[in-house]
């Protein structure tokens, strides 16, 4: 089987073949362009920055790359790939917490050096011992090693868990390319599209999705910073609209953010029909979520065949499973399922294998049967970073099945009418009296409910209360700030529960955007216990409960 074509080879092939058209341009404010980059100009810092690092010594060295949001992070991160170094790409603090996360990531990577944008941050608090700014490296010169192999490791993905111990996954310049090559093949991809992401450039979905995609096509695309679309999602849509743009997507919030905060006169000034491929991942997908979107849209010219809902995880690169371009939103279901119909993800993309995993060892994904979903194929990566000793770790769990190696994704799931849902993370399995439910069809039980109060988030899991009661507990954040006059709808929220799954929780009201989050919005469900049991957020209860200190060992299976 031929090797698919790298982000390097394409990205030199690009800047002789498509004169000065635009590779990259950025919206600093999410409005305007502030930056650009044509494909001969990329092509020239790349090279310039890569024979910098040569220059400095530090070709097939670890290198933590700490930027803003902008196209220098691109081109550093390209190069590095040029020289066999090993990028390690993190975000560049701004407040209290990001600092402490940083200096957990640079403690875990050990990297060899740290390259910033600039001379200010080469002075900043948070800058390691060797800091080198962006500009030196361009005025430095030095010949290029060889091109790196497939296998070699090309960064370090640090995933938006738990911050207390960070685990560093390493992907392979063989992985990168595998996993390019399944998006462009399921999403239906070609030089022709434009995208417009305001993803984090440091989390998988970004990278690989928005940045490192359109590179090996030889598409234009269009960013803007995450906190641009945060501040103002409407910024994102007009993105889409101005620049015609045919690939965007991401987490299921945002298009809940948009249903809600774009206004009619807004609305009518939007064109979104050349929007072909709405792609929605990284966190549950919730059915209504998308339906109102489509609806709220369609006067805009939004189709809900756009919708691509999607599969995957940082260990198998990015991709996994994806419906069919053009296909839209498919709801699936089976008899006495307490979470009702549930959003297909597709099949395995072109080259991915799954099998499903429960007590009785790995099987084919039978209709209908749950499992731990397992991932085999050249996308997978061959395991995390260990910065003491520079040596890639095996992904514990791994096993071999059908001639192949196997990854372990500690996702439970099944197939239904053929295509993979997702049932819940393992660990965020709630036991209850013996019996097994999901975080997440609790949570869409709520995140769905037609009431005055709307539940804008929620976070779901299990505890032990007093007298060695196993309790629900399920935190619902709310947009009305004044919580007791929005404690009114707990027992209607509590009913519906008890209603759908069987058990009555114990419920709490936060304002909205109390429960913890990563930086790409996702609600950490254990984060928010941990903080809960703690009494660190602030909520409204009808009635106190008091977790034993055990609580945590009966979360699970």
């Amino acid at each position: 089987m031929n090797q698919p074509v790298g982000v390097l080879a394409a990205l030199e092939s690009h800047a002789q073949s498509r004169g000065e058209r635009d590779a990259f341009l950025f919206l600093g404010r999410g409005e305007e362009v502030t930056e650009r980059l044509s494909w001969p100009m990329l092509a020239r810092e790349v090279d310039q920055i890569a024979r910098g690092l040569a220059a400095e010594g530090l070709a097939g060295c670890t290198l933590a790359l700490v930027f803003p949001p902008g196209l220098g992070f691109i081109a550093a991160f390209l190069a590095c790939l040029r020289v066999s170094a090993v990028a390690v790409p993190m975000l560049r603090p701004v407040m209290a917490d990001q600092r402490e996360r940083l200096a957990l990531l640079m403690a875990d990577a050990q990297p060899d050096a740290m390259i910033v944008a600039g001379e200010e941050d080469a002075g900043a608090p948070w800058a390691a011992a060797r800091t080198i700014a962006l500009p030196r490296l361009l005025r430095a010169a030095h010949a290029l090693p060889p091109m790196p192999p497939p296998e070699a490791p090309a960064f370090v993905q640090y995933t938006s868990g738990s911050t207390r111990s960070p685990r560093g996954i390493v992907l392979t310049h063989g992985n990168i390319a595998a996993n390019l090559a399944m998006i462009r093949q399921r999403f239906g991809l070609d030089a022709g599209g434009i995208g417009v992401s305001w993803l984090p450039h440091h989390h998988d979905m970004g990278l690989i999705g928005a940045i490192l995609e359109p590179v090996l096509l030889g598409a234009l695309a269009v960013l803007m910073p995450p906190m641009a679309f945060l501040q103002r999602p409407l910024r994102w849509l007009r993105a889409i609209a101005r620049h015609g743009a045919t690939t965007a997507g991401g987490p299921s919030f945002g298009y809940g953010l948009l249903t809600r905060r774009v206004s009619e006169a807004d609305l009518r000034a939007l064109d979104l029909s050349a929007w072909t491929v709405a792609f929605c991942g990284a966190e549950p997908i919730r059915q209504r979520v998308l339906q109102d979107f489509a609806a709220r849209f369609a006067p805009a010219g939004f189709r809900p065949s756009a919708f691509l809902p999607c599969y995957g995880l940082a260990e198998a690169t990015l991709l996994v499973t994806g419906r069919d371009a053009g296909s839209g939103l498919r709801l699936v279901g089976r008899a006495g399922d307490a979470g009702a119909s549930r959003v297909a993800l597709g099949r395995p993309a072109p080259g991915c294998d799954l099998l499903l995993a429960d007590e009785a060892g790995a099987h084919a994904p039978d209709e209908g049967r749950e499992g731990e979903i397992c991932v085999a194929g050249p996308h997978v990566s061959p395991g995390f970073w260990c910065g003491e000793t520079r040596a890639v770790l095996p992904h514990p769990g791994g096993f071999e099945a059908v001639g192949k190696h196997f990854l372990r994704t500690g996702d439970l799931g099944a197939v239904l009418e053929g295509e993979l849902v997702v049932l819940d993370r393992l660990k965020d399995v709630v036991a209850i009296h013996g019996r097994k439910l999901h975080a997440t069809d609790i949570e869409g039980t709520l995140l769905e409910a037609a009431l005055d109060e709307e539940v804008l988030a929620a976070a779901a899991f299990g505890v032990i209360g007093a007298g060695n009661e196993e309790r629900l507990v399920v935190l619902c954040e709310t947009g009305n700030r004044d919580l007791e006059a929005a404690a009114a709808v707990i027992p209607a929220l509590s009913a519906l529960v008890a209603e759908r799954h069987g058990v009555v929780p114990h419920l709490a009201l936060l304002r909205h955007g109390a429960l913890p989050r990563t930086s790409s919005g996702k609600v950490r469900r254990q984060a928010a216990k941990a903080a809960w049991a703690e009494g660190l957020l602030a909520t409204r209860e009808a009635a106190p409960l008091h977790p034993q200190p055990a609580m945590a060992d009966r979360t699970g299976p």
